[in-house]
């Protein structure tokens, strides 16, 4: 009877796998899983064939496009496709390379793929005075709308690519071009001034206008001899750099005669948030943890929060659009076969973020989770002190993280700032903040705290905050970066769902001097992490007021950063390393480990977990109770009840209150544990 029970539970559980996560079996090759897919679309074609042309503006101005459509003995097909387009500025064709090439697999698949130069960049005419203006969102519009009713266009477009490949489809959503289907949106900001001036601090601009690079563009198919090439890129002597424009712009409400408008609100999807969310544009938008060029870590899940269409987010561990071994052209087709071909391959079946947690062991490195928060999130306060800490490679304090808060009336730390610092220098040249190694692994998911007392001789200064895993040798690796200039410091209400973190709307208006000598606290504008504290390694804050790339605020300052019962300054820190706890009911109540009977459990997840966490999204095969396999379950309600044999529990002890553990999972790997206490006899 239990071999049957165990085949049906076996055959459910297959049942629901294969709707809830679609990998299928080998035997029907069918595999579809984040970066891994295939089987559920035939590949139609062997060769693919190359044109280019330009398309003309609604103002006159001829944009290059290179368009690759499926073909068969050499010659582009006349069967309509869906399209897929990448925006970029200027990389279209150069040193007779066409990027869109690369994509030849989509072809092959059944897509036209196309590649277009933006507005005053590579081959196409125009000037560009300013990074993600209106009149580049209009041209998306114009392009998206020629896509969708071109011969070889069955009339479903979409659109990918990375950083202002990425950006410019949010501002074409906000456009709401009707044949717009899909995008696919990579390493962008929500906030363009947040995304270069996190904290009112300036980093690295653009400071080329392409006018050399687009000379060397290839010309379209029309221009055999490159004139018509050569006088557009004539044209893009008059674009004007980023450095030029935004520069210059120290307030996200700076106005700019160059532009005649605020360019930072005009590049910022987030100032079209109502268009977007209105036009309901299916999304799958990805991210990686350490692009602080873009703190594209901390904007998808603001787009999360606010347009309902983002069905999908990704994170991932690199840089600016670097996804290492991730397949992402195997992610794309995936999305877009699902929304362009009506293909049922199971992508919005799974839990909407997948992500990386960086230093975590080899097959535990991504996950899914259906929140973010995760549910089982603790937040962990550190407090700054005295030291010292022992640890290598110190600053020149030395000093702790504890976990009590400061009781002393006095304590700071004083701190000359050192405009010398690089990457290496860092932490010997900093102020260092560090916890005794860690006795076991401690897993950081969620957002970076940082709230930190200062005063200064000056009138302001530059504030960093890097949160460090300091390993046994005393060598730091940054996990993330928190940065804002002290004048910027006033914090306003958002105008959005900032996820009940703090926001600052860095306005001209809200600035506000130091007074030398007065102690004032800094907020720092959180960021998320996802990254795994090895046993035997430290956690530590270094603080800085210069680092290279961003600009210094002269003459050096001396400053002081408080410790003390009145100032007491923290950091908070999102600790997930114990798995969702669930109350469970045990019956009955007594339990001889020499019956034949069977244990019942009762499992009843909170409400408030929500989707992907009730107890219909509990794997019962994962389920052991102190060690012994589950036997049976049914639902009942929102309970989930199963049963184990009680001779499985024969290593248990005996006791008038002994501990009986749950251990289990929810689909998609998400672990929980919970226990109930029984009186146990018959051992």
């Amino acid at each position: 009877m239990r071999q049957i029970k165990l085949l049906l539970i076996s055959a459910v559980l297959a049942f629901s796998l294969l709707n809830l996560s679609p990998v299928a079996s080998a035997a029907q090759g069918l595999v579809s899983k984040p970066g891994e897919y295939s089987g559920y679309s035939p590949m139609l074609y062997t060769e693919w064939a190359r044109n280019s042309q330009y398309v003309e503006m609604r103002d006159g101005t001829k944009l290059a496009v290179d368009i690759l459509r499926p073909a068969q003995d050499g010659v582009a097909v006349n069967t309509p496709h869906p399209v897929l387009w990448i925006y970029n500025w200027g990389g279209r064709a150069l040193n007779n390379n066409h990027f869109v090439d690369r994509y030849a697999e989509l072809a092959k698949y059944g897509y036209v793929v196309a590649m277009v130069d933006a507005r005053g960049t590579g081959a196409s005419y125009g000037t560009m005075i300013n990074s993600y203006s209106r009149i580049e969102a209009r041209d998306t519009y114009d392009l998206t709308e020629w896509f969708g009713t071109q011969p070889f266009s069955n009339g479903n477009v979409g659109m990918f690519g990375c950083s202002h490949s990425g950006q410019i489809e949010w501002l074409a959503a906000g456009m709401k071009p009707p044949h717009l289907k899909a995008i696919f949106p990579q390493c962008f900001s929500f906030d363009y001034y947040f995304g270069k001036v996190q904290g009112g601090i300036p980093s690295a601009f653009r400071a080329t206008n392409w006018y050399d690079r687009d000379k060397t563009s290839v010309p379209v198919d029309e221009d055999p001899t490159g004139t018509m090439r050569n006088n557009a890129a004539e044209q893009h002597k008059n674009n004007q750099s980023d450095l030029a424009v935004f520069s210059v712009l120290p307030f996200r409400d700076s106005f700019s005669s160059i532009t005649n408008s605020k360019p930072w609100l005009e590049a910022s999807p987030g100032t079209y948030l109502k268009d977007i969310q209105d036009f309901g544009v299916p999304t799958y938008q990805w991210g990686n943890f350490n692009d602080f060029m873009t703190k594209v870590m901390r904007e998808v899940f603001i787009f999360r929060a606010n347009v309902d269409s983002v069905y999908k987010t990704g994170l991932g561990p690199g840089g600016h659009c670097q996804f290492g071994d991730f397949n992402m052209l195997a992610e794309e087709r995936r999305w877009f076969d699902y929304w362009l071909k009506g293909i049922d391959n199971g992508i919005m079946k799974e839990p909407p973020l997948y992500f990386n947690t960086q230093a975590a062991d080899a097959g535990k490195t991504w996950r899914f989770s259906w929140r973010w928060p995760l549910p089982n999130e603790k937040r962990v306060t550190y407090y700054l002190a005295h030291g010292p800490s022992g640890s290598g490679n110190a600053g020149v304090n030395d000093g702790i993280l504890s976990l009590t808060r400061p009781s002393v009336d006095s304590a700071q730390d004083n701190y000359a700032a050192d405009y010398t610092i690089i990457s290496a220098t860092r932490d010997t040249k900093g102020l260092t903040y560090t916890t005794q190694t860690v006795a076991s692994d401690v897993e950081l998911i969620g957002y970076v705290k940082a709230n930190i007392w200062v005063s200064s001789t000056a009138t302001d200064g530059d504030f960093f905050a890097f949160l460090e895993d300091l390993d046994a040798a005393g060598i730091p690796t940054v996990v993330t970066q928190l940065q804002l200039r002290a004048s910027h410091r006033a914090l306003n209400e958002p105008p959005f769902n900032n996820l009940g973190l703090p926001w600052r709307a860095n306005l001209e208006a809200d600035a506000a001097p130091l007074i030398p000598g007065q102690p004032v606290e800094l907020v720092f504008d959180p960021l998320p992490i996802s990254y795994l504290i090895k046993e035997g390694h430290c956690i530590r804050l270094t603080i800085t007021n210069a680092y290279p790339s961003f600009g210094f605020l002269n003459p050096p300052a001396t400053v002081s950063i408080y410790r003390n019962a009145a100032y007491a300054s923290y950091i908070s820190l999102p600790i997930t390393t114990d798995p969702i706890r669930l109350g469970v009911q045990v019956k009955p109540e007594t339990i001889d480990l020499k019956s034949n009977g069977e244990l019942t459990v009762f499992i009843t997840p909170p409400q408030g977990l929500g989707k992907g966490y009730r107890a219909e999204d509990i794997d019962i095969g994962s389920l052991t109770c102190n060690g012994a396999p589950v036997v049976s379950g049914r639902m009942e309600n929102n309970t989930l009840i199963v049963k184990f044999n009680r001779k499985d529990l024969a290593n248990t002890s005996a006791g008038p209150a002994v501990t009986l553990n749950l251990t289990g999972k929810f689909y998609y790997d998400i672990p929980f544990i919970g226990s109930g206490t029984v009186r146990v006899i018959g051992t």
